[in-house]
C-alpha cells in the first residue's frame, strides 16, 4: 500500500491573487496544491462512481486526484460571481458550480475553508446579527423590510438617524456599488417606491471612533484597526475609499477574540473577515462577518501572515486550531 501524501485543493479563478498567494504559501511548505475554479481555469473534470462498495475517482485535466489524499480545500469559488447575461453561460455556470459543491461528498476526509453549506448560511445577515447578539456583541437596532411604515417607525424609535445597506451586495456592470448610506428623515417618495420590491437592512447609525476589520482563520486572528473617521468619504462606509484610508495592526483583547470565534462556532464557519467598529465610548459593535472575505491588500500594506495562517490551516500544520 502506498503512503499518503496531503493534498490540498483550491477553488477559485487563477486570476484570484487570493488563490495565488496561499498557493505560494503551500509551495513553501512543500504540499502538493490543485486549483480549480468556475471561470477560465474549470478545465476538464470527471467524478466517476462505479458503483457498489467501489471508491469514487476525480479526475482534473486527465490527472487522477488521490481523494483520500485530500487535506484541505480553500472555497474561493464563491467570491467568483460575474455577471452572466447570456442564458448559455448561466447554465454553464450553475452546472459548474454544482460539480465543485459535490467535492465535501468525494473528499471526505478534507476539512474546508469553509464548509460550502456552512458558508451559504452564514452568509445571511440576519443570522450573522442573531449570532453576534448570541456571543455578547452590541448590534444597533435593525429592521430588514420592504415596508415604509415600519422604517418610518425605526425612524421615530431612533430619533431620525439610521442608515441602509443591502441584504446581500449590488453592483452594476457600470461599476456602482451599494455601500452603506444615511436615509432622510422625510423618507422621499421615491425611495419608498425603490423600496418595495425587495427587503433593505435599516440601522441606527454608529457614532464611531474608528473600525475594525478582524480576519479570523481557526483559532487566530488578525486585527486591523481603520481610521475611517478622519476623511469625510469614509466616516460612513470605509469602503468607499479603501485605498486612502488609513490602516493600522491591532492587538485584539482577549475577550473580543472569544467573542468573534464564539460568532465562528454559531454559524459552523473556520473562516470570517469581521467588520465592526468602536462607538464613542470604545464600546464594539457587530456589523457583519464576510465567510469569503478578501485579505490580500491588508496583508500587504501591514505585513500580516495572513495567506501563511490560511495554508497553515488547510495542510493541518497546526491541528489544535480547528
Amino acid at each position: 500500500m502506498s503512503a499518503r501524501s496531503d493534498l490540498v485543493v483550491l477553488i477559485g479563478d487563477d486570476d484570484d491573487p487570493h488563490v495565488v498567494a496561499v498557493g505560494a504559501a503551500l509551495e513553501r511548505r512543500g504540499v502538493a496544491q490543485v486549483t480549480i475554479g468556475v471561470n477560465a481555469n474549470f478545465g476538464l473534470v470527471a467524478a466517476m462512481l462505479a458503483g457498489d462498495r467501489v471508491a469514487p475517482v476525480l479526475r482534473l485535466d486527465g490527472a487522477m486526484v488521490p481523494l483520500d489524499d485530500v487535506v484541505g480545500v480553500l472555497d474561493r469559488g464563491r467570491s467568483s460571481l460575474p455577471v452572466l447575461t447570456d442564458e448559455r453561460w448561466q447554465y454553464v455556470f450553475r452546472e459548474r458550480k454544482a460539480f465543485l459543491e459535490a467535492l465535501p461528498a468525494l473528499a471526505r476526509r478534507a476539512r474546508w475553508l469553509n464548509d460550502p453549506a456552512a458558508a451559504v448560511c452564514a452568509s445571511n445577515k440576519v443570522a450573522q446579527l442573531l449570532a453576534a447578539q448570541r456571543a455578547g456583541f452590541r448590534v444597533p437596532p435593525t429592521y430588514v423590510t420592504n415596508d415604509v411604515e415600519v422604517i418610518r417607525e425605526l425612524l421615530a424609535d431612533t430619533g431620525g438617524d439610521i442608515v441602509f445597506k443591502a441584504l446581500t451586495w449590488l453592483a452594476t456592470v457600470d461599476g456602482r456599488v451599494l455601500f452603506t448610506n444615511r436615509l432622510e428623515p422625510s423618507v422621499p417618495e421615491e425611495f419608498a417606491a425603490a423600496l418595495r420590491p425587495a427587503p433593505v437592512i435599516f440601522q441606527e447609525r454608529v457614532r464611531k471612533r474608528d473600525e475594525l476589520r478582524v480576519t479570523c482563520i481557526g483559532e487566530r486572528s488578525f486585527g486591523v484597526r481603520i481610521v475611517s473617521q478622519e476623511r469625510p468619504d469614509t466616516a460612513l462606509d470605509w469602503r468607499r475609499n479603501q485605498e486612502d484610508v488609513g490602516y493600522e495592526a491591532a492587538l485584539l483583547p482577549q475577550a473580543l477574540e472569544d467573542r468573534l470565534h464564539a460568532v465562528m462556532a454559531d454559524l459552523g464557519i473556520s473562516f470570517g473577515a469581521f467588520d465592526l467598529a468602536r462607538d464613542d465610548d470604545g464600546e464594539v459593535v457587530f456589523f457583519e462577518v464576510n465567510p469569503a472575505g478578501n485579505w490580500l491588500w491588508l496583508e500587504e500594506r501591514l505585513d500580516l501572515p495572513i495567506s501563511e495562517a490560511v495554508a497553515d490551516w488547510l495542510a493541518r500544520a497546526d491541528d489544535d486550531q480547528l
